[in-house]
């Protein structure tokens, strides 16, 4: 803050007190807010900026950051120091990932020698993932459902989120419309008693062992609409990098012989049984 003013002081002396009220406010707000001139140099970063940048908060000023957005931060820069009130919706890598980010640019409301604009960024990374997750699992549920006698659970490991596809109703009579209201405690409480302990130890050993990442158990399955057992064989998969569980179970009974084919193939290659195409990057 102390640097900002000191900044401003040396640009011009009148506007000083103006800027230390801004200032202030900027200080104690929740949102990360920056300061930059036309061209996106830096001036100023308040402290939700850095704490949620930390040591990439001056890489954000920088093009290699940015890459194919560059452009689009610039521009918005460039129009809000004019007068114009300009969001961008924007994209960048750092850390762990891909991170998504709308950027409103607000002409500064106090004049100095050079014009500036301030930024309010939020994330919005979160939101974007949870509707690719949906569009995802839609299809899945669309290809899947098709398929009598399969289904398939996604559980991952790293935020506890389950999902489930295929012919839930047919195979263990679920009817219930709503899937985000299944759990894995469900179905662990639908495992005949007799084979819950015996599953759950071939589950024990595919996570400890690092150089084992598919387990395969014959288990009996209530059906809630029978009110009968019927058996089931699981094929249990952990993804390469150990953060996500899929679980296909099989009913060899009821699928028809072209049916039982795609099912063989899918089980046998759990993780790779869908293929998506990214339009951005071009890539499978």
């Amino acid at each position: 803050m102390k640097k900002f003013l000191n900044y401003v002081a040396n640009q011009t002396s009148n506007t000083v007190s103006e800027w230390a009220h801004l200032v202030q406010y900027m200080e104690q707000s929740p949102e990360a807010i920056f300061i930059a001139t036309a061209t996106f140099e830096q001036r100023y970063t308040n402290p939700s900026f850095r704490k949620l940048f930390r040591k990439t908060r001056d890489d954000f000023f920088t093009e290699p950051m940015w890459e194919k957005t560059w452009s689009t931060i610039r521009d918005a820069q460039a129009r809000a120091s004019q007068g114009e009130r300009v969001t961008s919706e924007v994209t960048c890598t750092f850390g762990e990932g891909t991170h998504h980010f709308s950027i409103t640019h607000l002409p500064a409301p106090v004049k100095a020698s050079e014009r500036l604009v301030i930024g309010i960024v939020k994330s919005m990374t979160d939101s974007i993932q949870l509707q690719e997750e949906r569009v995802r699992f839609d299809a899945y549920r669309h290809i899947f459902g098709s398929i009598d006698g399969l289904a398939l659970f996604e559980f991952n490991l790293s935020n506890n989120a389950f999902t489930t596809f295929g012919s839930l109703e047919a195979m263990f009579g679920l009817t219930e419309t709503d899937f985000s209201n299944y759990t894995p405690q469900l179905f662990k409480q639908m495992l005949h008693p007799d084979d819950l302990n015996a599953y759950l130890a071939d589950l024990g050993q595919l996570m400890i062992d690092p150089k084992t990442y598919t387990r395969e158990s014959t288990v009996r399955i209530f059906h809630l609409q029978t009110a009968q057992y019927r058996s089931f064989l699981v094929k249990s998969h952990l993804s390469t990098n150990r953060k996500v569980l899929t679980f296909a179970v099989i009913d060899s009974s009821r699928s028809t012989s072209s049916d039982q084919t795609t099912i063989e193939q899918l089980s046998q290659f759990v993780e790779a049984a869908m293929m998506e195409y990214d339009f951005q990057t071009e890539s499978f």
